[in-house]
């Protein structure tokens, strides 16, 4: 396996509409069985176990980058992958090696410009932690990792407007006007 497997793997793990799914497998040229496969591979090989993220640093080989955290007993491993132009994927592990976090980053300090509106919110275009700054506080829902779902209130049309903002590896995938 390799780092192209792992952005298959996150691209098929995402909750967001399959045509943009659709779009970057193609762009991967990578048919639809083929990266259920690979999905399915790269989840058996970095499964909840002690370790777990030593098979994630083997999947990307050079792509990663791994740093141990100062201080603590802890292992950074950043990549970034064409899918995601401007965005690192982080994952953090304890020490046995189980990954305690994993989520997507601003790779640069150069951020797409800040909607006006929630709803002017494209996916796979910024960050839940972006959201929660510009728009936030996200209101508690349902959470299950990788996969997050807030509420959120506020926006152009009217401090009481609602809406619903998905993310996937703390990513946004959709927001939903209530």
């Amino acid at each position: 396996m390799q780092a192209r497997d792992f952005e298959i793997y996150l691209i098929k793990t995402m909750s967001t509409e399959q045509a943009l799914i659709d779009r970057a497998l193609k762009t991967l040229q990578v048919s639809a069985s083929d990266a259920e496969r690979i999905r399915q591979e790269v989840q058996d090989a970095t499964q909840l176990a002690p370790g777990q993220i030593q098979s994630l640093i083997e999947i990307l080989g050079e792509d990663a980058s791994v740093q141990e955290r100062e201080g603590q007993d802890a292992i950074v491993v950043r990549c970034d992958f064409d899918t995601w132009p401007g965005l690192t994927f982080q994952v953090d592990a304890n020490n046995l090696g189980l990954w305690t976090e994993a989520r997507f980053l601003r790779s640069s300090e150069i951020a797409p410009p800040r909607p006006g509106d929630p709803v002017e919110l494209k996916p796979w275009m910024f960050t839940k932690d972006e959201i929660a700054t510009w728009f936030g506080p996200l209101e508690e829902g349902e959470v299950w990792l990788p996969y997050e779902e807030y509420g959120l209130r506020g926006g152009l049309a009217s401090k009481e407007s609602a809406y619903d903002v998905v993310f996937s590896w703390g990513l946004l995938q959709r927001v939903v006007h209530r």
